[in-house]
């Protein structure tokens, strides 16, 4: 479920692109950590041009290439395909036996290869982005402002052996991160195939915010807007949200098939509602996509087969 202040901020704010940021690390756990490094870092590497205010709507936030799309195209399709091949177990009377489930059972547990080897190095451009200096340096302005307001000088060799310490801690945090995402996709190709869109999204440096009157004003009376990062955060953690559903939905239809097949009941309807929850969380995700780019991405995969 998603948390009440991501939800908040995926209501009422958008998101104009601009800004590249990584979204490597996607797993539930420690996601607000993790992408508020990141975030911290992309800001300050973009190059914002005087237009950067502009705001736009969220779903203009895209990758840059639609290649990097059609891997999840292809899931999408493979989602759908599986749900269909369900569907005509149901409605076949015939098909009264868990055997008649093999069929199913094999598709789902050989998933096909979603990226092509052109798609996978396309997919491991994010990883071209040098963060390291603009996060030490956001750090270090951070600290100088907030010491500023309270009266404090942070600029102390006391406080730059405190920084190496805090810049050793972040960088090592980050590698722990990015290997434990890899692992992960290794073990599942629809993990690999959606966060190849969404690892290199280009996010912009601000917001604009769709409430107006009271609230508005209470908003800024109480010092409660969010900044760029934690709406930036919502939206990744959002895209994450229904990834895992996908991948946890596939996986208990795969579950029940296994159920199926060793018991007497023989009953279909599990698994499809499984399979059916997972389609509707893949097309969540795509919602989130620029409908022309979704478009596009589907005539291109349809034009392989």
């Amino acid at each position: 479920m998603t948390p009440i202040v991501d939800r908040h901020l995926e209501e009422h704010c958008r998101v104009p692109t601009r800004l590249s940021v990584s979204n490597d690390y996607s797993k539930g756990d420690d996601s607000l950590k993790r992408r508020s490094f990141l975030l911290s870092c992309a800001t300050l590497c973009a190059t914002l041009s005087s237009s950067a205010s502009t705001a736009v709507a969220a779903a203009d936030v895209r990758a840059p290439f639609i290649e990097l799309l059609l891997p999840a195209t292809r899931v999408k399709l493979y989602i759908d395909q599986a749900v269909e091949l369900c569907k005509s177990l149901k409605a076949n009377e015939s098909a009264s036996e868990a055997s008649s489930l093999i069929p199913l059972k094999d598709l789902l547990e050989n998933e096909p290869a979603f990226m092509t080897e052109k798609e996978q190095k396309l997919s491991k451009r994010y990883l071209e982005i040098k963060t390291t200096a603009a996060w030490q340096d956001a750090r270090r302005k951070e600290r100088e402002a907030r010491g500023a307001e309270m009266g404090i000088d942070y600029t102390t060799p006391y406080d730059q052996v405190n920084t190496a310490i805090q810049q050793w801690g972040d960088n090592t945090q980050f590698r722990i991160l990015r290997s434990r995402q890899r692992k992960l996709e290794k073990s599942s190709t629809i993990r690999t195939a959606l966060n190849a869109y969404t690892n290199n999204l280009v996010f912009g440096d601000a917001y604009q915010l769709n409430v107006q009157g009271e609230e508005k004003k209470a908003l800024v009376r109480n010092d409660a807007l969010p900044n760029v990062n934690a709406v930036v955060v919502s939206d990744l953690d959002l895209r994450d949200l229904y990834r895992n559903q996908v991948l946890q939905n596939m996986d208990d239809a795969r579950a029940e098939i296994e159920y199926q097949l060793k018991s007497s009941d023989f009953n279909v309807d599990e698994v499809l509602t499984c399979l059916r929850q997972a389609q509707s969380s893949c097309q969540d995700w795509f919602n989130l996509i620029p409908k022309g780019d979704v478009e596009e991405a589907l005539k291109l995969v349809m034009e392989e087969r």
